[in-house]
This record gives C-alpha cells, structure tokens and sequence, in this order.
C-alpha cells in the first residue's frame, strides 16, 4: 500500500468531477493526529478517525453544494472507494 502522505484522491458528485488532489503535504501526519488522539483517549481497534478534507476535494472550495439526492463518490488510488448518497433534510 502507498503511503498516507501519497495518495491520489478523486471526488465525483452524480457522474461529475468535482474534485481531484492528494494527501501530500499534511499540516499534521496521519501518525501525529493518532499519538495526540491517544495520548488523552483509548484508541480501540475499528476505530474512525476523521482527518479533515483533502486540498481541492471540498465543495467549500469550489463553491458547490450537495442538494438531497446527490451520489457522492471519493475514490483513494490503493485504498478503495465510497459512495453516499445524500438524504432528505429532516424537520
């Protein structure tokens, strides 16, 4: 498997590109952000760890915005991919 800090990543949302970048270049590594984590919480195996977004692969970014119904696919080269599909907003 490549390393963290090398990853291409894609983001699709309904067939289109929305996004494209790499892990490269981190504020923090990988590494770094679990030894914080652990270090005031016990880590157990299974465990999600959520490390922001990736340079170039946020709407925010680009000024685009999920509406209910979009399928979104984020797609990591040596990882896998996944695919979501936004719900209806509950009231």
């Amino acid at each position: 498997m490549p390393r963290l800090d090398e990853l291409s990543v894609r983001v699709s949302v309904n067939g289109e590109k929305w996004g494209e970048g790499s892990t490269a270049g981190p504020y923090h590594r990988f590494e770094e952000a679990v030894a914080y984590a652990s270090a005031g919480e016990r880590i157990l195996p299974g465990e999600l760890m959520a490390t922001g977004t990736i340079p170039g692969c946020s709407g925010i970014e680009t000024g685009r915005w999920l509406s209910p119904g979009d399928r979104i696919v984020l797609e990591v080269d040596g990882i896998d991919r996944l695919e979501n599909t936004i719900g209806q907003r509950n009231h």
